[in-house]
């Protein structure tokens, strides 16, 4: 079975809301994050019900309970429990040399790191997230980082 990891900006993606502006020059920009949500609200569903493993870890309720929307934050809570596989914070200290060298050779923000971490922890396939610098950062061979798009094309949406 595939175990997928999914940073916070893919939960909020579900949310994100632009619209075409006059000049039609963002339309590529609303194409791709309509597309991105089809892909995001498949990949949850297909964890609820089992097809994929889903996990989530302690940056991801960090980052959550940030949200300044309550209903966001509730409805991505109900998410991550839909994930079976938690990285708690407990583990942070055996993963802070890792986290430590994702920063270091590849660039990447903290929490970025602590997310690439855990998801290498729990033994997943697949990091998802819309965040094309995170994803053209990273060039390791211990993940894929892809965006859910390339997890699950148009064709099966």
């Amino acid at each position: 079975m595939i175990r997928i990891y999914l940073d916070n900006c893919v939960y909020n993606r579900l949310y994100d809301y632009v619209e075409v502006s006059d000049e039609g020059d963002n339309l590529f920009d609303v194409l791709q994050m309509d597309h991105e949500k089809r892909a995001v609200l498949k990949i949850i569903n297909r964890i609820k019900s089992g097809i994929y493993d889903g996990a989530y870890s302690f940056m991801s309720e960090y980052e959550n309970n940030r949200n300044p929307f309550e209903y966001k934050r509730s409805e991505i809570l109900k998410f991550l429990h839909y994930c079976k596989i938690y990285v708690p914070y407990d583990v942070k200290a055996l993963l802070q040399d890792k986290i430590i060298s994702f920063m270091n050779n590849y660039n990447l923000h903290y929490q970025d790191a602590v997310h690439l971490a855990c998801a290498v922890y729990a033994d997943c396939d697949y990091l998802l997230t819309v965040d094309k610098r995170f994803i053209n950062a990273y060039k390791g061979s211990e993940i894929n980082i892809i965006n859910p798009i390339d997890l699950e094309p148009e064709g099966d949406i």
